[in-house]
């Protein structure tokens, strides 16, 4: 249910960290935010993924919300268009 409500692109709700085709810094810095999520949210800190097209923002947010989704804990999220 809760992987439904947080994904309405079919593919994303696929995307793990352990099928990534490389585990880049960035990758694993955003699965070290999944991994302690708990006390992240718990003390209200966020992670801002940014940068130019095509460098991994949706897959790495995608990630954290299936690891965080497994572990049945419901991800909240936003995005903020760019002109």
């Amino acid at each position: 249910m809760l992987r439904s409500e947080a994904f309405r692109d079919v593919p994303t709700a696929l995307w793990r960290f352990d099928t990534a085709a490389a585990m880049t810094p960035q990758l694993v810095k955003a699965k070290q935010y999944a991994e302690n999520w708990d006390g992240f949210r718990q003390n209200g800190i966020g992670l801002l993924l940014f940068g130019d097209v095509g460098t991994g923002k949706t897959f790495a947010a995608s990630c954290i919300a299936n690891a965080i989704i497994d572990r049945e804990s419901p991800p909240s999220w936003s995005a903020c268009p760019t002109r």
